[in-house]
């Protein structure tokens, strides 16, 4: 980021938009690390709640992608994992959609807007 404010203040030219994009390229990274570590802990609870949606289902994950191998003509191999895969996520999304709404209010709880610094 400090080599894109230098480029910027004394570039001219291609050398000057270099410097902005390179100091934008930092500013989002430390961005992405913010949010990272506000994140942290609401990640530990994200992975606990797939991993057991995903022991629970797996049952019927594997039945469906058994008669969709049999009647369906679906290949064994990366062709049924990528099926299970986009109904997992798929399953996933349907079950977290419900609970967007409380989870955006309480990261804004969490996290106020302090607006510009």
């Amino acid at each position: 980021m400090g080599i894109g404010a230098f480029l910027k203040l004394l570039g001219r030219g291609r050398w000057r938009s270099l410097g902005i994009a390179l100091a934008g390229f930092g500013l989002i990274f430390i961005g992405i690390e913010t949010l990272q570590d506000a994140m942290r802990g609401m990640s530990g609870v994200f992975n606990l709640a797939t991993g057991l949606i995903a022991v629970v289902s797996l049952p019927a994950f594997l039945w469906v992608i058994a008669r969709a191998q049999e009647h369906a003509g679906l290949d064994p191999g990366a062709t049924s994992l990528a099926a299970f895969h986009t109904g997992f996520i798929a399953v996933g999304v349907a079950i977290s959609l419900p609970f967007v709404q409380r989870f955006s209010r309480t990261i804004e709880r969490i996290l106020p807007d302090r607006g510009p610094t």
